[in-house]
């Protein structure tokens, strides 16, 4: 078999130079549409004629889609089941049977842990010695679970999760050695946050691996080796609580932006005036997360209206989350119906708004809390155009830019204006090209708050838009003037 061939080779290279101490196998499943990992039960031609000789009987030839209800109306699926698991263990064991005769101190490295069904019920009790314990690769503390968690609260989830998915390994009773990864590619895997996130990691489990993309060599590179070297000398002097110290470095993303209070944070809120302003008609499409500026104890009402869109009957469907994403409130608006988010906060601060309405689209119709849309690397998406969107450019000076994206006979057209009201350039799609992106330089006299038109292109046709403002720029637009959210001047 492909699989054993390769690695029996491994083995060989192994007794020769210890320091290849074995093999890691990814069973993620990267196929497209995927859902889920790999493996669970397969109903391919071999396994089946395998079966149906095991068990002396014969098996109608039907598509693949029917295959499990045929197994199922002669009462064979548990059958089936115990006969394919079996299948899976002996093959496993036939390989690290060859394996010991070669080298027996060879290690399986499965991922990702703690497993799929196969690599559970097969690779778990037939892969791991005594001498050779089996290597369990985790994923789930990549980075943080949501881009909009802070720092040390990111921390404390990634602990529970690697205690809550080591029971696995640990209740199988086998040889094992658990490992959770770090992937600076990963939403809020910043430096500091990687070398505590290591450092955590190796105080509740047996310690950390790296999937090592994403730093720079000549610029962020050097960030990520100092605190990775920090946590292994503390992992080396027993300092396995340091990874609750302080944060020294400013938090990024979102979790620096939102996270804050409102007197110190990096944004600066709108007024909180109570009044309800009725926002200009624009129709979002896709899911986007919306920023709402709420105070204590006062009730907090947004208009939503769903927007059908040709013969698609997908409701619009809501979220209230904290910026620690937490859910608050949560609820569903009919077809071409309106209805209002309505929820009384117990603090002060920023809560997110997720909408998003299927095929259809939807509008923010009014606010009693300032309220702007989060320009996240994602982009927001739009149908049809909209007059004026509202975006903070800061005092610092620089640039940022726009890129706008259409599809197929579809296009669009961006329109910039100052603080001075001064057209500051456009951008546009067309058929030929669907992606236009434009750089916007500014001055520090340039402060201000600057508008955002989408109208029709030289051709095509105005319908699904995705915007995305990338660089030295508040990234939250606000629907109305008199809730713009502003960077805070450093």
């Amino acid at each position: 078999e492909w699989t054993t061939e390769r690695i029996l080779v491994y083995a060989k290279l192994s007794a020769e130079n210890p320091h290849l101490m074995g093999v890691f196998l990814d069973y993620e499943n990267y196929a497209p549409r995927k859902r889920g990992n790999l493996y669970w039960l397969s109903y391919d031609d071999k396994i089946l004629a395998e079966f149906a000789k095991e068990k002396g009987i014969g098996l109608p030839t039907v598509p693949f889609r029917e295959r499990v209800g045929m197994l199922a109306e002669k009462g064979l699926s548990d059958a089936f089941e115990t006969f394919q698991v079996g299948s899976w263990r002996a093959r496993c064991r036939a390989l690290r049977k060859a394996v010991d005769a070669i080298a027996p101190d060879f290690q399986f490295c499965i991922y990702p842990a703690p497993g799929t069904p196969f690599m559970v019920q097969a690779c778990y009790p037939e892969w791991s010695t005594k001498r050779a314990p089996i290597i369990l690769g985790d994923a789930g503390t990549y980075g943080r679970p949501s881009r909009f968690l802070t720092h040390a609260e990111s921390l404390k989830a990634n602990k529970a999760s690697v205690e809550k998915r080591m029971l696995v390994p640990r209740d199988a009773g086998i040889p094992h050695v658990y490992a959770s990864g770090l992937d600076p590619v990963c939403t809020g895997a910043d430096p500091e946050f990687c070398g505590k996130n290591a450092l955590m990691i190796s105080a509740v489990s047996d310690g950390y691996w790296v999937f090592y993309e994403g730093p720079k060599y000549n610029t962020t590179h050097k960030d990520y080796m100092k605190w990775f070297s920090w946590a292994n000398r503390a992992i080396e002097e027993k300092r396995l609580s340091d990874w609750q110290l302080k944060r020294e470095t400013p938090e990024t993303g979102f979790a620096g932006l939102l996270s804050q209070s409102p007197e110190d944070g990096l944004l600066l809120l709108p007024e909180a005036t109570g009044k309800t302003v009725v926002f200009p008609e624009m129709q979002f499409r896709g899911r986007n997360q919306f920023v709402v500026s709420a105070q204590a104890g006062k009730p907090l009402t947004v208009g939503l209206r769903h927007r059908p869109l040709s013969r698609y009957k997908d409701t619009l469907k809501w979220q209230l989350r904290s910026v620690m994403n937490s859910m608050l409130a949560e609820g569903e608006i009919g077809y071409d119906k309106s209805a209002s988010v309505l929820y009384t906060p117990q603090k002060t601060g920023l809560l997110l708004l997720s909408l998003g309405a299927g095929r259809c689209a939807y509008s923010v119709t009014e606010s009693n809390a300032a309220l702007g849309v989060l320009m996240d690397q994602r982009g927001v998406s739009f149908l049809f155009g909209c007059e004026a969107l509202r975006v903070h450019v800061p005092d610092t000076g620089g640039k940022f830019s726009a890129t706008v994206r259409t599809m197929g006979s579809e296009t669009a057209k961006l329109t910039f204006h100052d603080a001075a009201g001064a057209e500051r350039g456009t951008l546009q799609t067309s058929l030929a090209e669907a992606r236009a992106t434009r750089s916007f330089p500014f001055t520090k006299k340039d402060e201000g708050i600057w508008s955002l038109g989408i109208s029709e292109a030289d051709e095509g046709t105005l319908e699904d838009v995705r915007v995305y403002l990338r660089g030295n720029v508040c990234p939250i637009l606000s629907l109305a003037p008199e809730h713009v959210f502003r960077l805070r001047a450093k």
